[in-house]
């Protein structure tokens, strides 16, 4: 397998076949790798300003604040007393999570696959699939597959490593019946153990992210079952894994230069956050000051507008960088067979 022709390839191919971005940005989002950071914040020098708010008005809204936590603290210890429009702001936002829970799901499997079909039928005939079509390939029983993998990896992980983590604490519970000596040790020995679960547990990411990425085309591109696809992926990462393991640590030098290269464009994009979004928080100050609390308003704009500007190019970015890396497990795939040949 040529990898370094493979990476050059998935380069040019990531630059002229520009609907895969929007599966990359739609995949970066879903997978959490855009970072959700951001501050907004205004400093002040002692006293008041025209922008921001006295010590005077501060204080009392902190208060107010306590006095409503204390409030909605006693009404959700008893829920028949509970104000209407707070059970309505409850039901609401729980529903709205969880159809966002859904949305972003679909999504990522959605994408995922299609990344990986529109860049096989490329290659294949040379053919340029457009957002459209490449959404009516991802949206498929591959993509349902996919989420079964994940969900099955997922579940053995939480039982293997939550079981591992109920062993870890028995010695401190054993030691804590035989006085303050036994209880130290116990400790000791539970702490041992625990940093032992979580090597165990990076060893097992490292190995699942490895296997993860053959398992998904073997899964889309031959349309196998979650459980063939499980099996037949490992089966080529054990016949292939020089070729294999080549390609992942490349794909990981890759991610930790992605990195370095965007430490510049995070940084810049967090000081065009604050500035823009402490901007809008004083306009929207002066605008509100007549209405009480209006320092809230101003605050709540400026981390909206702060996260917006932050969030977003970066996971444009993060998307590029998915796109690139999906492309580049497409075609190394693909060239595996060649390598037996």
């Amino acid at each position: 397998m040529k990898h370094f022709h493979i990476l050059q390839r998935s380069w040019d191919i990531l630059w002229s076949y520009k609907a895969l971005w929007v599966f990359g940005f739609i995949l970066a989002l879903t997978t959490a790798s855009a970072s959700s950071g951001g501050s907004h914040g205004g400093g002040g020098g002692g006293g008041s300003s025209y922008f921001l708010p006295s010590q005077e008005e501060v204080a009392q809204s902190v208060e107010t604040f306590h006095g409503g936590l204390a409030r909605l603290a006693a009404q959700a210890s008893q829920p028949a007393q509970m104000e209407p429009w707070l059970v309505a702001l409850l039901i609401v936002g729980g529903l709205l999570s969880v159809a966002l829970g859904v949305l972003f799901t679909i999504g990522h499997f959605v994408s995922y696959t299609a990344l990986i079909r529109m860049v096989d039928l490329y290659e294949d005939d040379g053919v340029k699939l457009s957002w459209r079509q490449g959404f009516k390939l991802g949206w498929s029983r591959a993509a349902w597959r996919m989420f079964l993998i994940s969900l099955l990896i997922g579940l053995a992980g939480f039982l293997v490593f939550g079981v591992l983590i109920l062993l870890a604490a028995i010695p401190w519970g054993i030691g804590s019946l035989f006085g303050e000596t036994g209880t130290v040790i116990g400790i000791v020995l539970s702490i041992g153990a625990a940093l032992l679960v979580i090597f165990l547990a990076i060893a097992a990411a490292l190995l699942v992210s490895l296997l993860l990425e053959p398992v998904g085309r073997v899964c889309v591109l031959e349309e196998r079952g979650a459980f063939d696809a499980l099996r037949q992926g490992i089966r080529l990462v054990r016949q292939h894994f020089v070729d294999v393991g080549l390609m992942w640590l490349l794909t990981i030098g890759v991610r930790i230069l992605a990195g370095i290269v965007l430490l510049p464009l995070a940084m810049f994009t967090a000081v065009v956050a604050l500035l823009l979004g402490g901007g809008l928080a004083g306009l929207a100050y002066l605008l509100s000051a007549a209405l009480g609390g209006g320092w809230i308003i101003a605050a709540v704009t400026g981390v909206l507008v702060g996260l917006t500007v932050l969030v977003l190019p970066l996971t444009f970015a993060g998307g590029l960088l998915q796109s690139y890396l999906s492309t580049t497990w497409t075609l190394a795939y693909r060239a595996i067979p060649a390598v037996s040949a």
